[in-house]
């Protein structure tokens, strides 16, 4: 069943798994594997999305690499955005952001997140990030529990600035 709606316009769009790339009618270069991965892109271009459900709502995004069951699942619009693990940037707004690294198992899952230029390297880094920009966290944990709205901060060490709700510029 994969792209099973049909590829009306699209062009070199590879999908394999129940579902995978479903609504695909004009996206180009898309590679989406694993059972509803990119079930929601139409004009999406250039994704690479790997594993159960990821980017399952991606719909009109550009260079987005998902690798990672459930990973990338709510995001429509965004891109250059990097997930890998499981669940890493699974609440990704549905805005359009941009420019995001979620490397790690649930590493920015929680927030819905709508801030750009944010990475996550380790389990449940940023985790509940909703609109901060620009925060580099490194180490599980790190910057994990309150970065709903921080901006400019730099966490490294397991669990770093594991409380920060809204200061920025650490």
């Amino acid at each position: 069943n994969a792209m099973y709606n049909g590829d009306t316009s699209g062009d070199n769009n590879i999908a394999i798994g129940k579902n995978a790339g479903a609504s695909i009618t004009s996206g180009i270069d898309n590679i989406l594997l694993g059972l509803g991965a990119g079930d929601a892109i139409t004009g999406g271009m250039r994704n690479i999305l790997l594993g159960r459900y990821s980017g399952t709502d991606i719909v009109g995004g550009a260079y987005n690499i998902s690798i990672g069951d459930n990973a990338m699942t709510n995001l429509t619009t965004g891109d250059n955005n990097i997930a890998f693990g499981f669940q890493a940037l699974a609440s990704a707004g549905s805005t359009d952001i941009q420019d995001n690294i979620a490397i790690g198992k649930y590493s920015m899952k929680d927030g819905v997140v709508t801030g750009d230029n944010n990475t996550g390297l380790g389990s449940q880094t940023l985790n509940n990030l909703t609109s901060g920009q620009s925060n580099l966290a490194i180490g599980s944990g790190s910057m994990g529990l309150g970065t709903a709205t921080s901006n400019d901060n730099i966490a490294i060490g397991n669990f770093a600035l594991e409380d920060i709700t809204s200061g920025g510029n650490n």
